[in-house]
């Protein structure tokens, strides 16, 4: 399959799954422990990926956070440059950008909801856009748009291993049809180079901050919020994590994480627009 065709795919089953049981969800998919899991302290101490995004910044930029959900990375570096722009869909997502904003005492963020091929133009010196393209089946103009956004660089960040892959297995004991991967950096570089880019490639270690679950039940709420778990019945889908516990999530110092999390690494491809 291509990058669309696997997006494509990706997102008919888990919105289809999704449908079953969306008045369960009022506000849509991105809510409750989705939203905490995805936001982070902005004074917290820095990740080795964080820090790599970091070493492109300059005081005086404007970044553009393109679907930044929370503002894990978007806040702690608005903390070192002259303005965070963040563009996301999620009305949820935004409310927990502006209020982590707020208690931690950073004015200089600003919220526009809207996706990203529907926003308006927007010019910054940086775009960043972190592990969004698992989702985005118009992959070309999606990244031709953030490309004419940013006056000197594009940073793109994903994981080696994207965790919603983690889940394959289980979806189909759930839904009785297997679930196609969601692309990751295997099927992003050729389309970049098929545009005449030739981004540097970084690789960090994963950065497990919110991915320490401190007991089983904090496990299983982990998993039954994702996508491909929900539109299933709950106490379906806690016999099948059972008796699957320890394929999925390994025990480390403080309770559990999932598995392919030991594994994994931080990619970030970037590259110059100016």
């Amino acid at each position: 399959m291509t990058l669309s065709e696997l997006v494509r795919s990706y997102r008919a089953q888990v919105e289809a799954a999704e449908a079953v049981r969306a008045a369960d969800r009022p506000g849509g998919r991105w809510t409750g422990h989705v939203v905490q899991r995805l936001r982070g302290d902005p004074h917290r101490a820095p990740s080795a990926l964080f820090l790599g995004i970091a070493s492109y910044v300059q005081p005086r930029d404007i970044v553009i956070d393109v679907g930044g959900r929370a503002g894990r990375h978007g806040l702690p570096l608005a903390l070192r440059c002259k303005e965070v722009i963040n563009v996301d869909p999620s009305p949820a997502m935004l409310a927990r950008f502006k209020a982590s904003a707020a208690e931690a005492g950073i004015a200089n963020v600003q919220a526009i909801q809207s996706d990203w091929l529907s926003a308006a133009e927007i010019k910054g010196d940086i775009a960043l856009v972190s592990s969004v393209t698992y989702f985005v089946p118009d992959i070309v103009p999606f990244i031709e748009k953030v490309a004419a956004s940013a006056r000197r660089r594009v940073i793109i960040c994903m994981l080696r291993l994207p965790n919603p892959n983690d889940f394959a297995p289980y979806y189909e004991s759930l839904h009785g049809k297997a679930l196609p991967p969601v692309p990751g950096y295997r099927e992003i570089l050729p389309v970049l180079w098929e545009m005449g880019i030739l981004p540097e490639i970084r690789i960090f270690p994963f950065d497990m901050h919110n991915e320490v679950l401190p007991d089983r039940g904090a496990a299983f709420k982990r998993v039954l919020t994702t996508a491909q778990f929900r539109g299933v019945d709950e106490a379906r889908a806690r016999t099948v994590l059972e008796e699957h516990f320890d394929e999925l999530f390994a025990p480390i110092t403080g309770g559990f994480t999932l598995r392919s999390n030991l594994d994994n690494r931080e990619i970030l491809v970037t590259w110059d627009t100016s």
